[in-house]
């Protein structure tokens, strides 16, 4: 629901209907919505470091980052939702502090993953230029699925996953 609603488009009673349990059920693991959205946010980060930790075991940052890509790929080709963590950006303001917290977390991580194979892509990049692009090539991803969806077009996630090889191989002059 989060995924194709947004975070302040369900409540727990529409969450309890889906799993066909009690609205309390819900409430007892999760008092409020902050504290189902920062669980969420903390199963989403560790889903990802698994895969960040598989991806690892691939020889070079290229094959990486092709994986990498690879999930919000398949994320645009699915249509009817977007990455956990873009969908919460939008409702930042009203998330509260911890789950926001935990949102800049999640950005960070990728963010800093992306700057890494940047640096390995390039290693006479500095450190500074590396996170930029981290940071940039994140942006990017997240920006292309949310235009995916509105124009009903995956490709545009797989053309920015091309750029976005290109931007982190590539050394500048």
């Amino acid at each position: 629901m989060l995924q194709t609603r947004g975070f302040n488009a369900f409540s727990h009673r529409d969450l309890a209907q889906a799993v066909g349990i009690k609205s309390s059920s819900v409430h007892y693991y999760f008092p409020s919505k902050a504290d189902l959205g920062v669980a969420l946010v903390q199963e989403y980060k560790s889903q990802m470091l698994a895969l960040l930790r598989d991806i690892e075991t691939l020889a070079t940052p290229r094959k990486r980052l092709l994986k990498f890509l690879e999930i919000f790929e398949t994320t645009a080709a699915q249509g009817d939702q977007l990455c956990l963590a873009g969908m919460l950006a939008s409702d930042f303001e009203t998330l509260g502090p911890l789950l926001q917290a935990e949102l800049q977390g999640f950005f960070a991580l990728m963010e800093s993953w992306l700057a890494a194979q940047a640096k390995l892509s390039q290693p006479q990049r500095s450190k500074a230029r590396c996170e930029t692009l981290g940071r940039l090539a994140f942006a990017l991803l997240e920006g292309a699925l949310l235009c995916a969806r509105v124009a009903g077009e995956p490709q545009r996630v797989q053309l920015a996953g091309q750029q976005i090889l290109w931007m982190l191989e590539h050394s500048e002059h």
